[in-house]
């Protein structure tokens, strides 16, 4: 077709079915109708001149949370696709931003040469609460002024287009993920991890039901791509593969497989019975006896303490203590660890990983203990640090586990790091340890009883420990984060748990309605309010808060909750 840089091209390999397109565009001379193609990661409308060669195509996406901005995301796909593919190309990207299909719009123009044709790309995208549009066209730069004049000419459908979010929270926080969830018994888990390949895993679960909570039938909810051998209603055997038809290493229901290591850090590899989920598919965490069986040079952990590991026909077999129910999900991680012991903190290294120096890291994070246990007296002085290579950073039950990719172990504490220093991720890190994991947030406005008030309480961790330098870069960048990304695209307290990968809003202006509840109730009235509700452990919601607020300040605090936690007012 003579256009080798084209987007999607992918779109062309296909006949795609004849469909009225769901928008409005007029199409220069030569054009045909646009018809959908079924791509990979979603439909396209597609319309392509055979000659001289050409098309349009416009696409349509549901993001993972709304807030993006559409000029961020125009640069991010200038940075991450269009830079590197028209590498020798002799490109020159020009971006571009105004108002398309009347809504603020931002994207670019790529002019490039191929085959010593003079080539142009324009692509424009909308980002709409948690809507993506994107029109591209490409073709001889000859008819650029005709493709961008056609461009003009769309229109938005309103099936494109978001629902109206509401103003306000009109349930405070709650919702149906409020009510708690009632525990469904105990799971004996063994896990069978004697292949070292990670061709076959087997699990194996005995459960024994709580009260009242006999399941229905056999059927078991599980992991994605499990193979069952057995299953009765207390009873499952199952078999995972980690391998691909390639032969490589396939990450799967929650498990990251590596060379002679394994980690399974979400709770996706666990089979749990069908008829024993909420109303709308949740479960409490069962009580869990756990077992790794595995070659005997790999040391097998968890988040509790190991009860006691020995051989058993050189298969090395190890036994974890009782996981009360109702609390974290079951870990492991299987790998070759050295032990060391820093300030009487314990960390579990890999081998192979290049962490040489712990000390420094270490030590800072006991540091930030040690300074919240005296803001907050009943925060949990107990963790432990595990590396583990490509799972990502975590914060599970006691366990703080640092990928080794992200050389949290090795570089300096004042290195950059996202959002701010190293120093500062670690402190974040140890925000959530207390106030994510040891007091937990339930119903819908849970996130801002995690991860705003984790960022809130990291900022606190450095002003009292004296990294006073990291504590004012960290508020600086809520403040300028807010005043560059717009009104909040929905209540704070209805902002999606996936806006933590995306805007981070919940993280920016999620802090600053922390930092102004601070204001209105004084610091000590509110470390105090955070220390009672760290000593119950457990979970609590936005409206336990907010009644916490009322006893403890003899003011009326509905009325702010509606406009700034229920809404979408910055104080």
């Amino acid at each position: 077709m003579g256009i080798a840089p084209l987007l999607l091209a992918g779109a062309l390999l296909q006949t795609p079915a004849p469909t009225s397109a769901p928008f409005e565009l007029e199409l220069p001379d030569g054009y045909p109708a646009f018809q959908r193609a079924d791509l990979p990661d979603g439909p396209a409308w597609v319309s392509l001149r055979e000659t001289p060669p050409a098309q349009f195509e416009l696409r349509h996406f549901l993001l993972a949370a709304p807030g993006a901005r559409a000029d961020l995301v125009a640069a991010n796909l200038r940075r991450e696709r269009w830079e590197p593919l028209m590498r020798g190309f002799g490109s020159e990207i020009k971006p571009w931003e105004g108002r398309w299909a009347g809504l603020a719009a931002a994207g670019h123009r790529i002019d490039y040469v191929y085959q010593d044709r003079s080539q142009t790309i324009v692509q424009r995208l909308i980002v709409e609460d948690d809507h993506l549009v994107i029109g591209t066209w490409e073709g001889d730069r000859r008819s650029a002024a005709a493709a961008e004049q056609a461009l003009d000419s769309f229109v938005l459908p309103a099936s494109w287009r978001p629902d109206k979010a509401p103003q306000f929270d009109e349930q405070r926080g709650l919702g149906p993920t409020a009510d708690p969830l009632p525990p469904i018994g105990h799971f004996a888990v063994a896990i069978d991890a004697t292949d070292p390949s990670w061709e076959q895993v087997g699990f194996t679960i005995e459960f024994t039901p709580a009260d009242g909570r006999d399941p229905s039938d056999a059927q078991w909810r599980l992991p994605d791509g499990a193979v069952v051998d057995e299953a009765t209603p207390t009873r499952v055997r199952y078999r995972l593969s980690f391998v691909d038809e390639e032969g490589k290493l396939l990450p799967r229901a929650g498990i990251t497989p590596g060379p002679s290591c394994l980690a399974g850090l979400a709770p996706g590899w666990l089979a749990l019975p069908a008829s024993l989920a909420s109303a709308d598919g949740r479960y409490a965490a069962p009580a869990v006896s756990l077992t790794v069986r595995s070659v005997p040079h790999l040391t097998a952990l968890s988040d509790v303490r190991t009860a006691r590991t020995f051989l058993e026909e050189q298969i090395r077999v190890t036994e974890f203590e009782r996981r009360r129910g109702g609390g974290a999900w079951p870990i492991f991680a299987l790998g070759y660890y050295q032990f060391e012991a820093v300030d009487e903190r314990r960390v579990a290294i890999r081998r192979s990983a290049e962490s040489p120096s712990p000390e420094r890291p270490i030590r800072l994070l006991d540091t930030l203990t040690k300074t919240g246990v005296q803001l907050w007296s009943s925060a949990q002085p107990e963790w432990s640090v595990m590396t583990f290579p490509g799972a990502g950073d975590a914060v599970l039950g006691s366990v703080l586990v640092l990928d080794e990719g992200n050389r949290w172990l090795r570089d300096p504490l004042d290195a950059e790091w996202i959002d701010g220093s190293r120093r500062a991720g670690l402190a974040r890190k140890l925000g959530y340890f207390w106030f994510g994991r040891q007091l937990a947030g339930r119903g819908h406005g849970a996130v801002f009883l995690e991860a705003s008030l984790s960022e809130y309480a990291a900022w606190r961790l450095l002003e009292a420990s004296g990294a006073t330098r990291d504590a004012k870069a960290m508020q600086r960048l809520w403040i300028e984060a807010e005043q560059s990304a717009g009104p909040l695209p929905r209540p704070l307290s209805l902002m999606p748990r996936e806006d933590l990968a995306g805007a981070r809003r919940l993280m920016t202006r999620g802090a600053l309605v922390w930092k102004a509840i601070e204001d209105r109730a004084g610091r000590a009235t509110l470390d105090r309010i955070l220390e009672e509700r760290l000593a119950r452990g457990g979970d609590w919601t936005t409206e336990d808060l907010r009644s916490a607020l009322e006893a403890s300040t003899d003011r009326e605090w509905g009325d702010w909750f509606r406009q700034h936690v229920y809404g979408r007012a910055l104080p």
